[in-house]
């Protein structure tokens, strides 16, 4: 799959991701300032994000990359850390975000995130065990089908499913209501 702006160097490494060296960097530096009791050894930063526009809204994608304070950056072929057996080779995984643009309508769906059955509205990743097995480019198009299917339903199907839903809360209001008073 072809995305503007998105160039890949092979299927686990984006063109223009922060490199093996400046991670390693960032390492440094947090190992210095990091609370160890509080916070531990291990972490995330972010390597790579880009918000998309699908049918005039917003999504953001990451690419995020998992280290262990004092251990170097992992050779591909040695995961010493269980994390790593969810992220790719690298301790890499893609997450679905909502910019501050999407704010409003991010926060609107969660309001009625468990009467629609949506409970990851343009908030998805792809750090779990069905993910095992792919690489960091097959995580990255997941979490953009996501973002577009996710702005495809709100645009598409949303104000339906909220409609089906005003109407049966209704419904169950009257029948609840002669309930009640045939007692």
């Amino acid at each position: 799959m072809k995305i503007k702006g998105v160039n890949w160097v092979d299927d686990d490494t984006l063109d223009d991701e922060v490199s093996d060296l400046d991670f390693q960097k960032k390492i440094i530096e947090e190992g210095k300032k990091r609370d160890f009791k509080k916070f531990g050894r291990d972490g995330m930063f972010s390597v790579w994000k880009k918000t998309f526009r699908h049918r005039g809204l917003h999504f953001k994608i990451k690419v995020m990359r998992y280290y262990v304070l004092g251990e170097k950056i992992l050779h591909p072929h040695k995961k010493t850390h269980s994390f790593f057996r969810m992220g790719n080779h690298r301790g890499m995984y893609a997450v679905l975000e909502y910019p501050n643009s999407m704010k409003k309508i991010v926060s609107f769906v969660n309001s009625y995130e468990s009467e629609l059955g949506r409970y990851d509205f343009l908030w998805a990743d792809t750090l779990h065990t069905w993910n095992d097995g792919m690489n960091l480019r097959q995580r990255f198009e997941l979490m953009y089908k996501q973002g577009k299917s996710d702005i495809d339903w709100w645009l598409d199907d949303a104000g339906k499913e909220f409609a089906e839903h005003i109407q049966k809360t209704k419904k169950d209001f009257k029948r609840l209501r002669n309930e009640i008073k045939k007692r």
